[in-house]
């Protein structure tokens, strides 16, 4: 009987609650050539326990402390506001921003697009509370107001920022 037949015979077998030891056992007695395996079985048996009751601990403490999920209607307006900052201008802009005020004309020009155009992207950040503007002459200067685009930036030239990968 070659081994593998002797394993699917014992796996119909199992049916008869032949205990897993047991089982184990048999089939080193009866190949002994496997006996350098009883070691690295047992512990991958243990690890397989250990395995499974870290996952049963998982599911209960899942079931036991709920995760507070953010309301639908945060997210929706979270979405928004990222929607609005998804736009390599308007990225540019807040990179500028964040060093400290500037007019229209210098992120238009450091974006290399219109002033009209500059103003429009201004405007939708404004309006979702990234910046405030504060008008001195005929120049309007821009300064970010949200604390948190600091963070959203650092992670977006850490992850795509070419220049400072080397």
């Amino acid at each position: 009987m070659q081994i593998v037949d002797f394993l699917l015979f014992d796996q119909q077998a199992s049916r008869k609650a032949v205990p897993n030891a047991r089982r184990l056992e048999i089939l080193l007695n009866r190949f002994p050539s496997l006996r350098t395996l009883k070691s690295y079985l047992a512990e991958l048996f243990a690890c397989h326990v250990d395995i499974f009751r870290y996952s049963m601990c998982m599911k209960n403490d899942v079931q036991k402390t709920p995760k507070q999920w953010t309301d639908l209607e945060a997210l929706t307006q979270a979405a928004e506001c990222l929607r609005i900052l998804a736009h390599p201008h308007r990225l540019r802009m807040i990179q500028m921003l964040l060093e400290g005020q500037y007019s229209v004309g210098d992120l238009a020009e450091a974006c290399e697009i219109p002033s009209p155009m500059a103003s429009e992207h201004l405007r939708l950040m404004q309006r979702c509370g990234f910046l405030a503007s504060q008008r001195e002459g005929r120049n309007v200067f821009y300064h970010v107001t949200e604390p948190h685009l600091q963070r959203i930036m650092e992670c977006v030239e850490s992850r795509f920022d070419s220049a400072a990968k080397g």
